[in-house]
């Protein structure tokens, strides 16, 4: 139990950490350009560790009842989102 609860811990601490790194950064301005280079290796650890953490929902992904619905939904948010990219061009 106490190690479910550590890992439970960790995996929280992880998200937390990213997304402050993630705001953090955004800050350029503020942070200067070392601080900034600092701050996206940092986030990109951390976003590694938070993708083998859920690895599970990677593999998730195409398998079950859901996996048509779940490419159905990021088909259309890739849609949206370059659709957004091309209007913004015009």
């Amino acid at each position: 139990v106490f190690n479910m609860k550590a890992n439970y811990v960790f995996v929280k601490i992880i998200d937390i950490a990213v997304y402050l790194i993630l705001l953090v950064q955004m800050l350029y301005v503020f942070t200067g350009n070392v601080a900034h280079e600092l701050l996206g290796m940092g986030f990109f650890v951390c976003l590694i560790i938070h993708c083998i953490q859920r690895r599970w929902w990677f593999k998730s992904l195409f398998s079950g009842s859901r996996a048509a619905a779940d490419l159905r939904q990021a088909r259309k948010l890739l849609g949206i989102l370059l659709r957004e990219q091309v209007l913004r061009k015009l």
